[in-house]
């Protein structure tokens, strides 16, 4: 969070076009438009009738606008739901992004060792604020940790969490699982989770 409690930054839309997507496929109307409501501010005008509510994958916006949007999942579904959908629709959605060339490309050259170095420059096309570390403790765990994540609002947290069931999923491995280790919204010093999988790519 930026000075007094409210965030700073940029998100870039591409974080959250895909759970967007998936979204209008499976909530209510009803539901929509108020989300759709939410990420209306002064300077920016939602087009409901657009794929995603017209937010463009490239495209940075304000993380104001999608924090009112994340407030808004939250009070509608409680923190555990929204963490449901994150994990459900956050994983289907991503899954579904991923092309046919882009399955190939990860099961024959990405490795954990491959992600932990390009971490940072995916996470700066996402975000430009905080920094990601990727920690190889032992074969078949990693910790990834955020800190200075000054956009950070919890639900897209957790879609950055659930992510890596699909990434390091499609590097082939299997068996993968994540769990949420530190969190600066329960008031921790920094958001971090492990991601566990059983063997390594063939």
């Amino acid at each position: 969070m930026g000075a007094g409690g409210e965030p700073s930054g940029r998100i870039k839309g591409a974080a959250v076009r895909q759970i967007l997507l998936w979204m209008q496929e499976h909530e209510p109307a009803g539901r929509m438009q108020r989300l759709a409501r939410s990420l209306e501010t002064d300077g920016e005008r939602i087009h409901r009738e657009l794929p995603a509510l017209g937010i463009l994958s490239s495209r940075w916006y304000p993380a104001s606008m999608f924090h009112g949007f994340c407030d808004e999942i939250v009070r509608d579904l409680g923190r555990e739901g929204a963490r449901r959908l994150a994990r459900e629709g956050g994983t289907e959605a991503l899954e579904r992004s991923f092309t046919l060339v882009h399955r190939m490309l990860l099961r024959r050259v990405a490795s954990p060792k491959l992600h932990r170095a390009l971490a940072p420059r995916l996470w700066g096309a996402h975000f430009d604020t905080g920094r990601v570390e990727v920690e190889l403790l032992e074969p078949g765990r990693s910790i990834v940790r955020y800190t200075d994540w000054t956009s950070h609002h919890p639900f897209i947290c957790d879609l950055c969490t659930f992510s890596d069931l699909i990434i390091y999923g499609a590097m082939g491995l299997d068996g993968v699982e994540v769990a949420q280790l530190t969190c600066v919204d329960e008031g921790d010093a920094d958001c971090a989770h492990s991601v566990t999988w059983a063997t390594a790519p063939s």
